[in-house]
């Protein structure tokens, strides 16, 4: 999953809520759209915005995923502007995000050899034996084109409650048929635009994967990502199977934002 999207999660600052000082900001360029201030965003601006969120941060910080039988995974998340890499040891292994574009592109190295494309094919491969796949680090969702907002009955967007805050429900469908996941919800922070809650759907129209924000820290004014849970879901059930957390450590270098 592209957690790096994750990192900011309360930042004190509506999404569209810009003046026009600002257009001349990466966050103009690269949306490439009329900003405009108090402007209601669409759910395609919202994902951009995450996506943006992540691709503009420079950093490095250690982490671990963390199974449910203990078993932990450590790894080094280093942030550069345009795209990130996991680093993991014993055997040595880096995964890479290509940020940079309007699609996404996921590399991976082994032992130190050439960096390779991943095929779509494993997409849905598990990350070092936990619940974690290429498609969840990567939250290639964000990519996909024409998102929507869920509605109420009345047609208003649906908002709901995730870790006290109050979050929009949008959908996300997979334009063709690769990964493990036919459709995305996604809950984004009605105020901060931070991603709080993912589930994923399968090719049948069940549940498969969730993942939800759990804690945060403070750093430099900016609440950072600290621990997040990611569920398998039994698509039958709808019970949790297993549980993975991804914990980070505080940040070994600044994590700032490039522009």
């Amino acid at each position: 999953m592209n957690f790096v999207a994750l990192l900011r999660v309360g930042r004190k600052m509506r999404i569209m809520n810009f003046k026009t000082n600002l257009c001349t900001s990466v966050f103009a360029l690269v949306m490439a759209l009329p900003v405009i201030a108090e402007q209601e965003p669409t759910a395609e601006q919202m994902l951009r915005w995450v996506r943006i969120n992540g691709a503009v941060q420079e950093g490095s910080m250690d982490g671990n995923l963390r199974r449910s039988d203990g078993k932990k995974v450590p790894f080094n998340l280093t942030m550069e502007k345009g795209g990130m890499s996991f680093a993991f040891e014993n055997p040595k292994q880096v995964v890479a995000l290509d940020l940079s574009g309007e699609d996404l592109a996921i590399s991976e190295s082994i032992n130190g050899g050439e960096m390779k494309s991943v095929p779509a094919e494993r997409f849905g491969e598990s990350i070092r034996g936990t619940d974690a796949n290429f498609e969840d680090i990567a939250l290639r969702f964000l990519f996909w084109p024409n998102p929507t907002f869920e509605k109420e009955s009345d047609g208003s967007k649906k908002v709901e409650r995730v870790a006290t805050r109050d979050s929009y429900k949008i959908r996300a469908n997979n334009p063709n048929k690769s990964g493990p996941y036919a459709v995305v919800f996604a809950w984004v922070d009605k105020e901060s635009g931070a991603l709080m809650r993912v589930q994923g759907y399968d090719w049948n129209g069940k549940c498969i994967k969730q993942f939800e924000v759990i804690s945060a820290r403070k750093v430099d004014k900016a609440w950072m990502l600290k621990q997040l849970r990611v569920d398998q879901v039994d698509p039958e059930s709808q019970k949790v199977l297993s549980r993975t957390w991804l914990n980070f450590e505080e940040p070994k270098t600044p994590t700032r934002k490039v522009f």
